[in-house]
């Protein structure tokens, strides 16, 4: 699909340079002189990388002309979703890396965003959402939010009512733009944001979370309530505006043993308007065995989704309300992985979650066979890497645009 698109916006930007050569040549055209019919055409080129980068290169007035700031704004409103340039990953030895999503001439190098600023095993990358990155240093006690195209950082210090404690206190964090995705048009994502930090402790058995406004600068009142099981691997989805936190598999990451509690009552919910967090239960007719992975979706219409993935399989559940305000689970899907993705014969078939675009509802599995991006409507798939020894991985997803530029990122030359 990247590819598709990558021929089409190529295309499009040869015909209208062929078209600017061939009126700056001889007499104006009307059109062409007129800018803002101009800035309508460049306004639908595809949102990559390089489509605006290559139009800049036309000419000074093009240049000038998409480098606007109310160009741009309306250039990320026209598109809504910000193409998915790549994902950040957590690999065995604890190492973050970045592996780019796209391919040439899109293609971010990997060390454009490197994350070796946050070396040490206390660091967590939590969330990535709206172009940004939420960061966790749980020993020190603050949270960092980070745009990884301009490079700038925002330092939040954690309430001290749910500072780290040794004996089992866990963290996972949700960031989003204070407007949605509607507030990145702007790129101004470092002045206004929310952070959602969430934590569960071993000993007492409560789960609390808080929100965090970069407006007042101040963190809300924490909400609580206990849990049947406190874990330690999460995954987050937002809906509407509600949060939700699932583990990613059903066992105990300290014990390893198998927790069948976590199959019944697992579901993690904070609502962001009233800022309170309560529990809600899993389908109870799901394929679940010590092996699951779990997944939080967010379904077409705006609704729950779960995806678990047990031994070759996996199950896509939709959460339905009824008409005496009630809600239940209903199986939606039945994927077969191994007919599905490729795999290594000699290293044994076995699929792992590993994240998830909300955006653009793709999935992220590890095989032995590499780490593949699966549209789950379609089912098509992608191959990201070819290697194993990923754990985790966040994807990232922005307008690379001329804002950008002036760092060195994607490289093409001028022509004379």
């Amino acid at each position: 699909m990247t590819c598709g698109f990558s021929r089409m916006a190529a295309a499009l930007l040869l015909k209208l340079r062929d078209l600017a050569r061939f009126f700056l040549g001889s007499e104006p055209s009307p059109a062409m002189e007129d800018d803002d019919l101009l800035g309508e055409i460049l306004l639908r080129v595809p949102p990559l990388p390089s489509s605006l980068l290559r139009a800049s290169l036309v000419c000074k007035r093009w240049r000038r002309l998409v480098s606007d700031p109310q160009f741009l704004r309306r250039f990320r409103a026209h598109h809504q979703t910000p193409p998915l340039l790549g994902i950040f990953v957590k690999r065995f030895d604890g190492e973050y890396g970045f592996v780019p999503a796209l391919d040439a001439p899109n293609q971010i190098p990997p060390a454009r965003f490197s994350l070796s600023q946050f070396h040490g095993e206390h660091w967590r990358l939590l969330s990535c959402r709206h172009g940004l990155a939420l960061l966790h240093n749980q020993i020190q006690g603050y949270l960092t939010v980070w745009d990884p195209i301009t490079c700038r950082q925002f330092c939040i210090h954690s309430p001290p009512e749910l500072k780290y404690e040794q004996n089992g206190t866990y963290y996972d964090a949700f960031l989003t733009a204070a407007g949605g995705a509607e507030h990145e048009h702007d790129y101004c994502k470092l002045s206004s944001f929310k952070v959602v930090l969430v934590c569960t402790n071993r000993i007492s058995k409560r789960a609390s979370a808080c929100l965090y406004e970069s407006e007042s600068g101040k963190w809300s009142t924490i909400s609580s309530t206990t849990v049947t099981h406190v874990w330690q691997s999460w995954c987050c989805v937002l809906v509407g505006n509600t949060l939700y936190w699932c583990p990613k598999l059903c066992r105990d990451i300290i014990t390893l043993f198998w927790c069948p509690l976590l199959c019944s009552n697992a579901i993690l919910e904070f609502d962001m308007d009233r800022q309170s967090l309560r529990t809600t239960r899993m389908p109870k007719d799901a394929n679940v065995v010590q092996t699951s992975y779990f997944q939080v979706l967010r379904i077409e219409d705006r609704d729950l989704g779960l995806a678990i993935s047990s031994q070759e399989k996996m199950q896509l559940w939709g959460r339905r309300a009824m008409s005496d305000d009630t809600v239940e689970w209903v199986l939606q899907k039945t994927v077969e992985l191994d007919k599905l993705i490729p795999q290594e014969p000699s290293l044994g078939k076995w699929v792992v979650i590993l994240g998830y675009d909300e955006d653009n509802n793709a999935i992220f599995v590890s095989a032995s066979s590499g780490v593949y991006m699966i549209q789950l409507e379609s089912l098509q798939f992608t191959k990201l890497v070819s290697h194993r020894g990923i754990t985790y991985c966040q994807p990232y997803a922005s307008f690379y645009t001329s804002d950008a530029w002036r760092l060195p990122t994607i490289s093409a030359k001028r022509k004379k």
